[in-house]
């Protein structure tokens, strides 16, 4: 998720925690029906989701987008989240952590690219 420091800079910690819930509120009310987020430090979030496609990931990941009214309404900033999908397969794979940090890395790649337009 991008934009908390900037809460936290200009509006405070307590505001920051704040954001913090609303946007996992908002990832859960998405993600729920197909897996489970996790929230594995600062303003960044892990979803493991089982039997979904990628393609309908991305959807999902749109649809989180439009619905961060109340996230806007509160704090007057435009959130947006910085992704890296990654399908877990056992021939690609050695284990899920291989496929977390590829997903991070691809997510740092989403962010540089949103950080640049």
């Amino acid at each position: 998720m991008n934009g908390l420091k900037k809460v936290n800079d200009s509006l405070g910690h307590f505001n920051g925690d704040e954001l913090l819930f609303l946007a996992a509120q908002n990832l859960n009310e998405t993600f729920r029906p197909y897996g489970t987020v996790y929230r594995i430090g600062g303003d960044e979030f892990c979803i493991l989701c089982k039997n979904i496609s990628v393609k309908f990931a991305e959807v999902l990941l749109e649809d989180l987008e439009c619905n961060c009214d109340k996230i806007k309404s509160t704090f007057n900033i435009n959130i947006l989240y910085s992704y890296g999908i990654t399908e877990y397969s056992h021939e690609i794979h050695d284990n899920i952590l291989n496929a977390v940090n590829e997903s991070d890395k691809l997510m740092y790649i989403h962010k540089n690219k949103i950080k640049h337009m």
